[in-house]
């Protein structure tokens, strides 16, 4: 008498193997969009965020790109007023440029423009949110920074 194997059809077997092959990725899906509708965006558009978040990444991006240009700026300003200190006679005050006043007025203005671009971000993402805050505080540090400048320069 032939034995008979407990074997599954193949209509039955393949498509168990798949979905536990799967659930792996399946896995790894759920960890890095959060649900379904960010995974289907990822596939529609290429991106994995909705328009909001896509909106309110983009501006802390540029925001950030913008500090690091200050940054830039002060430092030059800062390397200018140290060669007026070193250029200036003892025992006197050192002549500053009205340039130099105007340049500083400018960055001012310009970390307003990024703290208020900053401010304007709205988030749900707690990722965002924390980089929003980062950039927050690094703007206050400039802020600081951009201040003593001026105190040093109008006195």
């Amino acid at each position: 008498m032939a034995s008979r194997s407990l074997a599954l059809p193949k209509f039955v077997l393949y498509p168990t193997l798949l979905a536990l092959l799967a659930l792996p990725i399946r896995l790894k899906i759920q960890s890095s969009f959060k649900n379904y509708t960010n995974f289907l965006s990822y596939i529609w558009t290429g991106d994995h965020l909705d328009e909001y978040e896509r909106k309110a990444e983009d501006a802390l991006t540029s925001s950030t790109k913008k500090l690091l240009v200050l940054e830039e700026k002060l430092l030059e300003i800062e390397a200018d007023i140290e060669i007026c200190k070193l250029d200036t006679i003892e025992d006197m005050e050192p002549v500053y440029p009205p340039t130099l006043v105007q340049r500083l007025g400018g960055v001012s203005i310009l970390l307003d423009k990024v703290a208020a671009q900053v401010d304007g971000v709205e988030t749900k993402d707690t990722e965002r949110r924390m980089k929003r805050k980062r950039l927050s505080k690094e703007i206050v540090v400039e802020f600081e920074r951009c201040d003593s400048l001026r105190k040093v320069v109008q006195c």
